[in-house]
């Protein structure tokens, strides 16, 4: 009899992430992730101890990818940057863009987006255009461009018609320099 293959915890997790930027929430399965590992259920039952572990795992993973997208530089301006990868990930990434938004896994998204939240804020400590604001005001500032970047993500991800969207700064550098 051939020895059984043993999976690491990190390669599940790793399927299993596969599973959901391919096919969002609804194709995550133990069925799923063997399918993707090229194994039986049992590996997978028996390294995890609960789904909602894996899930958490997953959303630590997409929202990894959302906040290197937004680091990203592609205008030279941090500002823009943020905004533009912001839009990117959700063109380029929209299993895992609906995946991290929607209100499936809401506690942990919040937890998770949060810390992405402060670490964006501090790439931002020492923008040029922020000098001399309050952080009442930068925050104020930061949100009004988090829910017109947000708009414009959802309706990308949504819309098939908004497939050919441009996301460069002279598409949506206008609206993000305005706010």
């Amino acid at each position: 009899m051939p020895p059984k293959v043993k999976f690491e915890k990190e390669s599940i997790v790793n399927a299993a992430y596969k599973v959901v930027r391919k096919n969002g929430w609804e194709g995550l399965s133990a069925r799923s992730i063997a399918k993707e590992l090229e194994c039986s259920t049992g590996p997978i039952y028996s390294q995890l101890k609960s789904m909602e572990n894996l899930v958490e795992e997953v959303l630590l993973k997409a929202w990894a990818l959302f906040e290197k997208y937004m680091l990203t530089p592609t205008t030279g301006d941090k500002w823009m940057d943020q905004g533009i990868g912001y839009l990117r990930f959700a063109k380029d990434e929209k299993s895992l863009f609906k995946a991290i938004f929607d209100e499936k896994n809401n506690f942990q998204q919040r937890e998770i987006g949060v810390r992405t939240w402060m670490n964006l804020g501090k790439e931002l400590s020492d923008y040029p255009l922020f000098k001399g604001l309050s952080d009442e005001m930068q925050l104020e500032i930061r949100a009004s461009r988090w829910i017109f970047v947000h708009g414009m993500a959802s309706l990308i991800t949504n819309a098939h018609n908004l497939n050919t969207v441009k996301i460069d700064k002279d598409e949506m550098g206008y609206h993000m320099e305005r706010i």
